[in-house]
């Protein structure tokens, strides 16, 4: 079925964001020096295995963005500064190395290993490694660029990191939109259950719908969770937006991100597979 849409749009994702998987030419957008070894780029670990194949195979780039999340990553450490002699305190700012991406902005570079590092930095530079979602909550406002120069690398905007993070990609749509909603072929199942866990004891959640939306101004597709929530309309999706992030989170990697509205009732019944009160199937 086919809807007029207008209002916010929260897109919430912790799946695979918009980054561009694309096996990159040595001479990549990246302000870099790469020697030429870095062209054939033995996977030196795990990570770097699925970046591979998620590149070649887009079917496996949420299971990468899934371990993306639980990896540690690694950044050129300032002149003076070791790892061994180091250490981040809550809130520290720290001076990372920066690079041109694509779109012409300076983002920190990043690397999926100590090897990565020394090949793009020089073999005397000093590295520290942080686990992927520290460092990506620390380059938010910027982007970040994994691996340049390197044949398999990865760009974020700040609005796709956010959504990475499971942070709301808060869309204004001020002129109407079509969006087509319907029940999935393949219900997502995880997604559907972690929902149902989080939802059904929240007295603030009302109700709630999950369905397949097309986009098709942006030829978009993603899964549209649709609540009712007695919440005013402009605070709801901040004060619910941890218990949805957590959610969606747990649900593991999703085909799709997850956009969410929010209306407070009685608005018009949402459609799809019902969230809360749970579908009887």
């Amino acid at each position: 079925m086919t809807n007029p849409f207008s209002g916010l749009r929260f897109t919430s994702l912790r799946g695979e964001a918009k980054a561009t998987f694309a096996e990159q030419e040595a001479n990549s957008a990246a302000r870099t020096e790469a020697p030429a070894s870095t062209l054939l780029f033995e996977p030196r670990n795990e990570l770097e295995r699925l970046l591979v194949e998620a590149t070649r195979d887009p079917a496996q780039r949420p299971l990468f963005l899934h371990a993306l999340m639980r990896s540690y990553l690694y950044v050129e450490l300032p002149p003076g500064m070791s790892p061994d002699t180091s250490t981040l305190q809550p809130g520290a700012r720290l001076q990372l190395h920066m690079v041109t991406g694509p779109d012409g902005n300076a983002v920190p570079a990043i690397f999926t290993s100590e090897e990565r590092v020394a090949d793009a930095r020089g073999a005397v530079t000093s590295y520290l490694g942080i686990k992927a979602e520290d460092l990506f909550n620390l380059v938010a406002a910027t982007g970040a660029f994994l691996n340049p120069g390197t044949p398999y690398g990865l760009y974020w905007t700040a609005s796709e990191l956010a959504r990475l993070l499971g942070r709301p990609d808060i869309r204004i749509v001020e002129t109407e939109t079509r969006v087509m909603l319907g029940a999935p072929e393949v219900r997502p199942e995880q997604l559907i259950a972690s929902l149902t866990r989080a939802f059904k004891n929240d007295a603030r959640i009302r109700e709630a719908w999950l369905a397949l939306a097309y986009w098709p101004a942006t030829n978009e597709r993603s899964w549209f969770l649709d609540v009712r929530s007695d919440i005013s309309c402009k605070a709801s999706y901040e004060e619910l937006r941890p218990l949805i992030g957590e959610a969606i989170q747990q649900a593991g990697p999703l085909q799709y991100p997850v956009d969410t509205v929010v209306d407070q009732p009685p608005a018009p019944h949402g459609q799809g597979i019902r969230i809360k009160p749970a579908q009887v199937q």
